[in-house]
Order: C-alpha cells, then sequence, then structure tokens
C-alpha cells in the first residue's frame, strides 16, 4: 500500500513537472524584420525566457543558424540565458553578411529564418525570427555605420585654451525612417541632445551645436561621444579627442566682475542665487563650479543674466554640504565669441 502510495506521488509530481515544463516560452523580440538587399546588416534580437520550473539554472545556445530554402549556414556565436526565479532573458546583436543576403536573392528567396535552440533546465528550448529582404526605403530603421571627426577630418585635434566654435561631426549611415534619438557627450557629460526624424536617404551629418560649444576652458585631453538612444543598437560608440594647451587663443579681454556669494563665504546648504555685473558686450554667460582651481567643473551652466540660481535639485545632484566649491563666470558676445572671463572665488556650503 505504502509502495502504491508512494509511486502515485511520484507520477503525480512527474506530471505536475511536465505540465509546467510546457508551459516555459521563449520570445525572440522582433519576431519578423526587414533588411535592405544587397549590403549587410546588423540587428539586435531579444531573447525572453519564462515559465521555466527551475528557479536558477543557465541555458544554453551554442550557435544560430540561417535558412533559406534548402540552403543554410551557421553563426557559431554562443549565448547563455541565466534563468532566476523561472524567468530570464539575453541580447544577441547579429551580424547579417551580406553573402547570406546575396544567395537567398540567387534562389529567388525574398524571405528566410534565423534560429537558435537553448539547452538546459526543462529540455529544449527554440525559436525563430523572420527576416524579410526588401529595399533600403522600406527597411526596419537601423543604423550601420557612425563616424566621429573634428573640422581636421580627424578624430584628434589640439586647439589653445578658449578656443571658440571648436566643432565635432557625426556621419550616421542608417537604413529605412524613424526617430533618431541621441545626445553629443563630453568626458562623460551631456551637452546637447539630438530628436530628429529620418527619412529614407542612407547618410546624415551632424554637427555640435555653437550654444553650447565643445568647452575648452579647462587645459588636457577631453573625450567626445555621440551616444545613440534610438533606435537600439549594439554596435561599440566612437569617441574622439581634442586637447586644449594651457595657452590663451588670444589676450584675456576685460575680466567680467563677481558680485555674490561673496569670496570664501559659508552659505546655508539651501538654494543659492549666484551674481555677477554684466557687461555690455556680453550676452550670454558660462557660470562653472569647481572642487579645486585646476580641475574640471563639478557643474556648469550657459545663462543670458548675470545671475544663476542653484536649485535644490541642483545641489542634491552635483554639490554636498560641509564642502568648499570655487566658481568662475566666462561671457560670450552675439556670435557666441569669447568675451570676458572673471576671477576665480569660492564659497562653502555649511554642514
Amino acid at each position: 500500500m505504502k509502495k502504491t502510495i508512494i509511486v502515485l506521488i511520484a507520477v503525480m509530481f512527474s506530471v505536475f513537472l511536465s505540465a509546467i515544463s510546457e508551459g516555459a516560452v521563449l520570445t525572440p523580440t522582433p519576431s519578423s524584420i526587414r533588411i535592405p538587399r544587397g549590403q549587410a546588416s546588423l540587428i539586435v534580437i531579444n531573447y525572453k525566457l519564462t515559465g521555466v520550473v527551475t528557479s536558477d539554472c543557465i541555458m544554453t545556445s551554442p550557435s544560430g543558424r540561417f535558412d533559406y530554402g534548402a540552403f543554410g549556414e551557421s553563426n557559431s556565436m554562443p549565448l547563455n540565458i541565466n534563468v532566476k526565479n523561472g524567468a530570464g532573458s539575453v541580447v544577441e546583436a547579429l551580424s547579417i553578411p551580406v553573402r547570406i543576403n546575396d544567395r537567398a536573392l540567387k534562389n529567388k528567396i525574398n524571405s528566410f529564418q534565423y534560429s537558435r535552440t537553448f539547452t538546459g533546465c526543462d529540455g529544449d528550448l527554440s525559436s525563430a525570427v523572420n527576416i524579410n529582404i526588401t529595399t533600403d526605403a522600406a527597411s526596419d530603421f537601423n543604423i550601420n555605420r557612425i563616424n566621429l571627426y573634428f573640422e581636421n577630418k580627424r578624430a584628434e585635434t589640439t586647439v589653445e585654451r578658449n578656443f571658440p566654435k571648436l566643432r565635432a561631426y557625426a556621419d550616421i549611415r542608417f537604413v529605412g525612417s524613424g526617430l533618431f534619438q541621441g545626445y553629443w557627450e563630453v568626458d562623460g557629460r551631456m551637452i546637447s541632445p539630438v530628436n530628429q526624424h529620418l527619412t529614407y536617404g542612407r547618410s546624415i551629418t551632424l554637427l555640435t551645436p555653437d550654444i553650447p560649444s565643445l568647452p575648452t576652458i579647462d587645459p588636457g585631453s577631453h573625450i567626445v561621444r555621440f551616444v545613440i538612444t534610438n533606435p537600439q543598437i549594439e554596435m561599440p560608440l566612437p569617441s574622439i579627442v581634442y586637447f586644449v594647451t594651457p595657452k590663451e587663443s588670444r589676450e584675456m579681454p576685460v575680466s567680467i566682475k563677481l558680485l555674490s556669494p561673496s569670496d570664501k563665504s559659508e552659505v546655508p546648504f539651501s538654494p543659492l542665487q549666484i551674481e555677477w555685473e554684466k557687461p555690455n558686450d556680453s550676452s550670454l554667460f558660462l557660470v562653472s563650479f569647481y572642487y579645486s582651481t585646476d580641475g574640471k567643473p563639478v557643474f556648469s551652466a550657459f545663462v543670458k543674466e548675470g545671475s544663476y540660481m542653484l536649485t535644490n535639485a541642483v545641489l542634491k545632484s552635483y554639490f554636498s554640504s560641509g564642502k568648499e566649491y570655487y566658481w568662475k563666470v566666462k561671457g560670450f558676445d552675439t556670435k557666441v565669441n569669447f568675451s570676458g572671463e572673471s576671477l576665480m572665488r569660492s564659497f562653502t556650503f555649511e554642514k
């Protein structure tokens, strides 16, 4: 009798386990894509796994496979899904060589599949992405290449301190049409966002704006990148470097006079009004804050008036109570040419 009960329990557990196992689902996103004919493509596939019985395990796919008619070709790049609490995901940056595109068209096939099988945990799970070959204009919106350079057409340049209107350029090749989003970045800090709807045309050239321009206040090397946030891409983003020498690009104009807070003052850690005289030849100001007299800015802001308010949001994000900060102001004329600079002052936030 006991043996019968034990066997019955084992059978029931096996059926229960099998039922949950059958509920495991592997979903690729996107499930279907369109690529342009006659060229290589780079696409991003997100594999999402749910409903796995085993809470912590690994599912492995040693390779993927392109299938077009009676022909096929393997992609030897392995992928692993780390399963936690019955679910997991992994992203694949899939490169589709132009030869696969051409072979499919030569065999009069306008679509093919890319498939993967993951093994482990509760067994084997397979998925497939349908790939349709079409024209550049009808393809899914995607970025094929990005190239950065300065006006000298190189990835590096040297300028003198306060050199005006240093510009960087980005040549971007794309297919399809869609909303393009990203931002220019210098030393890890965003200086200018880009939001633009791109219509089929294969390429576009972007350049950094006049306001704010690439900063040339601080001597030393500075790294420029253009970060793409839409469409999603997995290609490495290039970077370029410019070096600012200590030598001024021209004689320093008349200094801007700082008003408040006074030098070496101690102020409450609360919204703080920063003020300076507004010269007649300056219509735009850059106020910058530093940890030291020779460091890089902790925070900077462009304003058109002779004052700037450090709000609670800015204080919480960039400043700390009980610390000393240095600050100065630079002026620019209506053509965004450098027109003046203040001396440096300091203040300390109370604890």
